[in-house]
C-alpha cells in the first residue's frame, strides 16, 4: 500500500512538472508553501520526491526565514529532520539559519514545546519529556557550537528556555514516577504478605494434622 502511495504522489507530482514554469512558481510559492506544508505535516515521502526532483528546495526558506529542517524539527517530524544528515557539509549551512523575527535558533525552536498534538504522541509524560531532551540533545549536535549559549530577541539561551518550557511536562513525570514506584511498592508488599499468610495457613495446618 506504502509503495502504491509513494507511486502515486511521483505521477501526479510529474503532472505538477509540466506546468508552465510561472504556474509552477506560483504553486511552490502559494500561500501554504507547498514544501513547508509537507514539513510540518510531516508528509516524508512526499517532501522526499519533491527533493529528489528539486535539490535546491533545501535551501528555501519561509516567510521566517526557516528551512524545511527547522519547521520539522519545530513539529517533531525526526524522519524529515534527520535527512539533514544526509547533506554533509551542506548541514552546517542550513543549520545556522535563525529565526527572522524572533532571532530563534534551531536550538531555541526545539526547546519551545510542540503544539499539544505532537505532545501526546507518548502516553506518559516521563516519555515525552526523555523525546524532548533526545530532540535537544540531537539539534544541539547539528548547530555551531556558538548556538549554545547564543540569545534570542528576548535575551533567552535555549538551554534556559528548554528549562522554562518543559517545567510543567517535568513536574508531570516525577509525579508519575513517584506513583508508579509507589503502586510497584504496594504490590511487593502484597505479594509478601500473601506469601507470609500462605506459609502461616500451610505450617498451622501441618501442625493440625500431627495432632
Amino acid at each position: 500500500m506504502q509503495t502504491l502511495a509513494h507511486q502515486l504522489v511521483e505521477e501526479l507530482w510529474e503532472s505538477v512538472e509540466l506546468l508552465p514554469e510561472g504556474k509552477f512558481t506560483d504553486l511552490l510559492n502559494s500561500p501554504s508553501r507547498l514544501i513547508f506544508d509537507a514539513a510540518e505535516s510531516g508528509n516524508f515521502e512526499f517532501l522526499v520526491i519533491l527533493i529528489r526532483s528539486h535539490p535546491d528546495f533545501i535551501w528555501k526558506e519561509n516567510d521566517k526565514g526557516l528551512s524545511l529542517f527547522h519547521v520539522a524539527a519545530l513539529h517533531r517530524h525526526k524522519k524529515i529532520f534527520n535527512i539533514i544528515y544526509e547533506l554533509k557539509g551542506i548541514k552546517d549551512f542550513i543549520a545556522p539559519y535563525k529565526e527572522n523575527e524572533s532571532q530563534n535558533t534551531l536550538l531555541h525552536l526545539v526547546a519551545c514545546l510542540p503544539s499539544t498534538d505532537r505532545v501526546q504522541f507518548a502516553s506518559v509524560a516521563a516519555l515525552q519529556m526523555q523525546s524532548e531532551l533526545l530532540w535537544f540533545e540531537a539539534a544541539k549536535g547539528t548547530v555551531p557550537l556558538s548556538y549554545i549559549i547564543t540569545k534570542n530577541k528576548k535575551g533567552d539561551i535555549p538551554h534556559e528556555l528548554f528549562t522554562t518550557q518543559h517545567e510543567s511536562l517535568r513536574k508531570d513525570g516525577e509525579i508519575w514516577m513517584k506513583e508508579t514506584a509507589t503502586l510497584m511498592y504496594a504490590r511487593i508488599d502484597t505479594d509478601s504478605n500473601c506469601g507470609l499468610c500462605s506459609s502461616f495457613y500451610s505450617t498451622r495446618r501441618q501442625r493440625e494434622q500431627r495432632r
